[in-house]
């Protein structure tokens, strides 16, 4: 039986890995590189089906870990939260060399 947080959580459904911005892939990645995330999945695969999108879903928003006991949460924000925009792109263009 699911409990309220449990229920409010999922109800905006499991994130997609291919509708996430690259600032929200990269969070993703960082929310993987913790120990709990780690003691709590077996693979990065099963870590991104404990993972929801918030009410407000969008290339900025943030990432929403469900725990293993399904009664806590982590908010993960997206990788560039606190950057200004004009060091978002810098970030961003250095990405697009390495990636070529």
């Amino acid at each position: 039986m699911e409990n309220i947080l449990e229920k409010t959580i999922k109800a905006n459904g499991n994130i997609e890995l291919n509708e996430l911005s690259w600032k929200q892939l990269i969070a993703l990645m960082n929310i993987w590189n913790t120990d709990y995330a780690k003691k709590e999945n077996k693979s990065f695969s099963e870590m991104v089906k404990r993972c929801y999108k918030p009410r407000t879903w969008n290339e900025n928003a943030n990432i929403i870990y469900l725990h293993k006991d399904n009664l806590r949460t982590t908010i993960v924000p997206h990788a560039c939260y606190y950057l200004y925009e004009a060091e978002e792109d810098i970030i961003l263009d250095l990405l697009k060399k390495q990636l070529k």
